[in-house]
């Protein structure tokens, strides 16, 4: 893919993994659909390759920090970053100081819909809170920044947690539940 971002992008581009570390970290590059590879491995993402019937070959590929990149493509002020990984985020955020960078407005994408809480955590201790929710990307803003977070939009932020969690768990309980109901259907039947 990357002769074609080349064509396509006029900024600066970096053919390797973004990630907590510098070095190399093993790719597993999807056959059929380049765009969904990941250099990790996670139920959501195993889940993808499942039900999309998808092959990967494994390649090892050089990895920087998001600190690295940033430095070397010279930026100096980030207003809107966007990471979206493949199940890789809280990985890669270990390599971007947001102390140093102080982007206003951080879209993370999160496969689990809300279950896996790992980035929230830890982008809640770097004073980043979630103010908006689209598909499966998450929108985060400083906690001082009052025009982006606001009481509203956390209590809503919130409640949408606790749905998708009170689902899932309706979800597993689902089966079991029916079954029982049958059996006992089944008996008063009798």
């Amino acid at each position: 893919m990357a002769s074609s971002i080349r064509k396509h992008r006029k900024g600066p581009f970096f053919p390797i993994a973004a990630g907590p570390t510098q070095g190399t970290v093993t790719l597993h590059r999807s056959l059929e659909d380049p765009a969904i590879s990941s250099t990790g491995e996670n139920s959501w993402q195993s889940e993808l390759y499942t039900i999309r019937q998808e092959t990967t070959e494994d390649l090892e590929v050089e990895m920087r920090t998001l600190d690295w990149i940033l430095e070397q493509a010279s930026v100096s002020e980030i207003h809107f970053a966007t990471i979206d990984v493949e199940g890789q985020e809280w990985a890669v955020l270990q390599g971007l100081d947001l102390k140093r960078w102080k982007p206003r407005v951080l879209l993370v994408e999160d496969n689990s819909r809300g279950l896996d809480s790992k980035v929230r955590n830890y982008l809640q201790a770097q004073d980043y809170l979630c103010f908006h929710h689209s598909g499966v990307n998450d929108w985060y803003a400083h906690r001082d920044d009052k025009d982006l977070v606001h009481l509203s939009s956390l209590t809503r932020m919130q409640a949408w947690r606790l749905w998708r969690q009170l689902r899932h768990a309706i979800k597993g309980c689902l089966p079991s539940f029916l079954k029982s109901m049958l059996r006992k259907l089944k008996i008063a039947g009798e």
